[in-house]
């Protein structure tokens, strides 16, 4: 049986800015994959993840995006990597939410009290 090569799909991202889109309510944002410029939507519902509120207005989106821009960007990244199909990312609430528990998980110990193990 033949092995498929497989490679990960990296994406760049520009350090421009985050637009708000009013008929998103969404903040856009852009990353390159190869030669190809793909428009990122983060929604009002993920930046309520990471603390703001309904109520907050465009410039509270923008600071609060900006704040966490490296963790937006990671999850981007997941999500274009799990269907790269399309030149558009739309970040929701799920998809942080995801993210936050992965990176949970993973940064855990599987012993409490442990920070790592010398067994094995």
């Amino acid at each position: 049986m033949p092995h498929q090569k497989v490679t990960a799909v990296l994406l760049r991202f520009l350090g421009e800015a985050g637009i708000y889109f009013p008929d998103r309510d969404a903040i856009r944002f852009t990353a390159l994959s190869g030669g190809d410029a793909l428009d990122c939507f983060v929604t009002r519902s993920a930046l309520e993840v990471i603390g703001c509120s309904q109520s907050d207005r465009p410039a509270a989106l923008i600071a609060r995006f900006q704040q966490n821009r490296a963790l937006i960007e990671l999850a981007a990244t997941v999500k274009y990597q799990r269907s790269p199909a399309g030149s558009v990312i739309a970040l929701e609430a799920g998809d942080l939410q995801d993210l936050s528990q992965d990176l949970t998980r993973r940064l855990t110990p599987s012993r409490p009290g442990k920070t790592f193990d010398m067994e094995g």
